[in-house]
């Protein structure tokens, strides 16, 4: 059939759809008037019929869709910023919803091959980066391992998972594989039964899946209290490279001798090769690695499920060959002691920031952390802010401030260096309204700070509170003009805002204003007279 979209005159319209539906009745009868149901999902590959009711008036030229790239760039920043906005309100009901909820971390053989050697070397995955599941705590685990066979393609007769433990010397390893009778619990249970965190407890697991002789998915094997499931990494001290190279069970009174064949084979070894094995036991506070006697029961080694053993080849130790890190046990100090001296480096070279973050049209502030270079200066943390907030528009600019008693301080220059301005405290951030960037000759800008007044030793002061800002006022602009503008950028009901008494104040003394505003404030520097503002009298 013809795919092209035909124009019908209103004239013609009736009888084309009729002809359509009459099309579509007779190849589908299920989609008569008359039928309520329908057992399949119809697709629809039919002409379209569109009618234009009324004439065109516009010219050819006015027809072309036409889009600038400002507009596509304002139109692609929205988009953004809803997303920003979608992911944080989705956030907030994850947080409100958490005492409903169970999150389920479960790792994979897959997460092991890709972390161990990269982003970590001791025990066996991060669970931060394993694949998260937000579950309903009364649901049942039998039906989280149907969400788990949609989620991975793995049927539910292929799966057995394991609890993660803490272990005393802090490692953390596979404990144990989940019983029959826990999987007829609610996660919620499951996860209560093994965190000490009753209301937002994680459930940490491990999905065991074996593969038989063809590549394919076989179920576990029956495991009894003399098997032993048991991880392996291989080291390379050539390339100083340490790797997962997989996992298999042994018999608890069987010795490490039983499975040397299996574990050259899995590394690509000669079967005459001499290899060494040693057993990783923790890495906190400081690390340790043990060498296994070969003909020693693995009982006897005190090895247990979830233990990990690392081996590589025994002609690279001790053989007078240069290696930086010859053995598995130098290699593990060795990366304890990079990733320690790392981390100190990095809070030794770094400067550490408070940013409260005023949204120029919500009322929420936000507090960023904002780690930079000590050498960095303002801009830096501008630069840095804009990728973490949302902002009205793309080209908002931003201004860093010292807030000192609800009063502004200290606008920072851009080239400020943030090791000075640390001391402050928390420093406040907030876009420049575009009315400040093209103040008129007769413009002024004035600080704007909230207060109320108290009597004590029979004398008034006033006291600040809220947000200060700074405000753009116009010559011969009334105080009605202006207290319309602050109702509207506090969104303060109208006969709310006629209780509020507006003054001028300098060195605490006010004068309270009826009309004109203009005059009582002189103009200064960019941002006015530091030691006047225009006061806002009213309850918090």
């Amino acid at each position: 059939m013809d795919r092209s979209t035909t124009v019908s005159s209103p004239a013609q319209e009736p009888l084309l759809w009729a002809m359509a539906a009459a099309t579509m009745e007779k190849e589908n009868p299920t989609l008569s008037s008359s039928s309520t149901t329908s057992s399949f999902t119809c697709e629809w590959n039919y002409d379209v019929f569109i009618s234009f009711r009324g004439a065109d008036t516009r010219s050819d030229i006015q027809k072309i869709p036409y889009l600038h790239d400002s507009d596509m760039d304002l139109s692609q920043h929205h988009g953004v910023r809803l997303n920003k906005k979608l992911d944080k309100e989705q956030t907030r009901k994850e947080k409100a919803e958490a005492h409903l909820y169970t999150i389920i971390k479960v790792a994979l053989d897959a997460d092991l091959y890709e972390q161990i050697g990269k982003d970590l070397y001791f025990d066996l995955v991060d669970h931060d980066k394993v694949r998260r599941f937000r579950i309903p705590k009364q649901t049942p685990f039998t039906l989280f391992k149907e969400e788990v066979a949609r989620e991975f393609g793995i049927p539910v007769i292929y799966q057995r998972f394991w609890f993660w433990a803490k272990r005393q010397n802090q490692s953390y390893r596979p404990n144990r594989p989940l019983m029959p009778q826990e999987e007829t619990q609610s996660v919620g249970q499951l996860a209560e039964q093994v965190s000490n965190k009753a209301n937002n407890a994680e459930l940490k697991l491990f999905l065991e899946l074996e593969i038989g002789q063809d590549f394919g998915l076989i179920p576990p094997p029956e495991k009894s209290k003399e098997d032993l499931l048991l991880f392996f990494k291989l080291y390379d001290p050539l390339h100083e490279k340490l790797c997962y190279i997989g996992r298999f069970y042994v018999p608890a009174s069987g010795k490490p001798m039983d499975i040397l064949t299996r574990l050259k084979e899995m590394a690509g070894f000669s079967l005459d090769e001499e290899i060494e094995l040693f057993k990783e036991i923790k890495f906190d506070p400081r690390d340790m690695c043990e060498r296994v006697g070969k003909d020693f029961p693995f009982r006897a080694s005190e090895l247990e499920d979830g233990d990990i053993i690392c081996y590589q080849k025994a002609c690279e130790v001790g053989n007078g060959v240069p290696f930086r890190y010859r053995d598995v046990p130098s290699f593990l100090k060795y990366a304890y002691n990079h990733k320690t001296s790392h981390k100190y480096h990095e809070v030794l070279d770094l400067t550490t920031l408070k940013i409260a973050f005023h949204h120029a049209t919500e009322d929420d502030v936000v507090i960023h952390t904002i780690r930079l270079p000590k050498k960095s200066v303002v801009v830096d943390v501008i630069n840095d802010l804009k990728s973490k907030v949302d902002l009205s528009h793309p080209a908002a600019e931003l201004r860093l401030l010292r807030i000192s008693d609800h009063k502004i301080m200290k606008i920072f220059s851009i080239r400020e260096k943030i090791e000075d301005i640390t001391k402050y405290g928390t420093i406040r951030a907030e876009e420049i309204p575009e009315e400040e960037k093209n103040l008129g000759t007769d413009d002024k800008l004035i600080h704007v700070y909230h207060f109320k007044t108290y009597i004590e030793q029979n004398q008034q002061h006033i006291q600040n509170f809220g947000h200060p800002f700074f405000l753009v006022i116009h010559k011969h602009e009334e105080l009605v003009h202006i207290k319309l503008r602050i109702q509207k950028k506090f969104r303060v009901p109208y006969d709310e805002i006629l209780k509020w008494k507006f003054a001028s104040v300098r060195f605490h003394r006010s004068k309270y204003l009826h009309k004109s505003v203009y005059d009582e404030f002189k103009k200064g520097s960019t941002y006015g007279d530091w030691e006047q503002y225009l006061g806002l009298e009213h309850g918090d």
